[in-house]
Parts: structure tokens; sequence; C-alpha cells
């Protein structure tokens, strides 16, 4: 049976090019919504600018950090200009917050070598 499941694998990797050209038929296509849709995707597309942006401005977003509420600000502000409608949930409270500051350190014993942190 893991011989079989294998084989499939190996299959399907070795088909996935010739099956990415060959074009689907969309739902929809004619749909005025859709067609504007696969024009800005194709013409304008953002996506990498705002994964860099999300990724490089605000880093890692650990929930209870300001990094985590600086993003969902500016996603919130985003959404807003695209003219869609945004209502905030919450979805629990952390009582502490994460936010990480410069760490240091020294080793004293048995000889003196500061330790730096990445």
């Amino acid at each position: 049976m893991r011989k079989q499941t294998s084989w499939l694998a190996i299959i399907l990797v070795a088909l996935a090019p010739v099956l990415a050209v060959i074009p689907a038929p969309i739902a929809g296509q004619n749909d005025p919504v859709v067609q504007k849709i696969i024009e800005l995707g194709t013409t304008d597309n953002q996506v990498m600018s705002w994964a860099d942006y999300a990724s490089n401005r605000f880093g890692g977003r650990i929930t209870g950090s300001d990094a985590y509420t600086n993003a969902t600000a500016w996603a919130e502000w985003q959404f807003q200009q695209w003219g869609v409608e945004v209502e905030l949930d919450e979805v629990g409270e952390i009582p502490v917050g994460f936010n990480r500051g410069p760490w240091f350190g020294k080793v004293v014993a048995p000889f003196e070598r500061s330790l730096y942190f990445g």
C-alpha cells in the first residue's frame, strides 16, 4: 500500500506542470466582477507590496503585541481605502503583552564575557 501511494505521489508531481498549462474553465467567467478581479490580478497586482509591507513593517505579529495591534489597524485602514466595510471583533483578552525589547546578558564566572541574543 505504501509503495502504491509513493508511486501515485510521484506521478502527480510529474504531471503537475502539464496540468498547470491546461486552462481550466472558471465559474462565472462572464460575470463583470470576476472579469474585473482577473484584470486587476493580471495588470495591477499589489500582493507582493502588501506582503512586503505587512512582513517588514510590522514583523512577527504575536497575539498581544504592539506589532499585532498596529498590523490590525493597518489592515482595517487598507480595507476601508478599498471601500470595504470593516468591523473588528475581539477574539479574547491577553492580560500580558509580548513586546520584546533588547536582550542582554553577561557571563561573570569563571571569566567575564558579554552575551549577544538574536
